[in-house]
């Protein structure tokens, strides 16, 4: 398990960090946890992830939700896709 610190673009004007823990479960999984420091709210997400290179992908359901099974969004499951580059 690794635990990450992750900061957004200042571009995007959140004030939120996150950290992320991961692990395998099935895929290889992401635990993350947002908090977002102008509301005080933290929340709890799950993913599965691919790295490729210097490259992080990932598929997240929305908070308190399963696990995606899968790297495909739908209107119908809510999944998100990220992609996130090391500089």
């Amino acid at each position: 398990m690794i635990a990450e610190p992750v900061g957004l673009h200042a571009s995007l004007r959140l004030d939120r960090t996150s950290t992320f823990t991961l692990g395998f479960d099935g895929y290889p999984s992401m635990d993350l946890t947002t908090i977002d420091h102008s509301k005080n709210a933290t929340m709890s997400t799950k993913a599965i992830y691919v790295r490729d290179g210097d490259r992080l992908r990932y598929c997240v359901a929305p908070p308190s939700k399963a696990r995606p099974t899968s790297f495909t969004t739908t209107r119908d499951n809510d999944w998100t896709f990220v992609t996130l580059r090391r500089r």
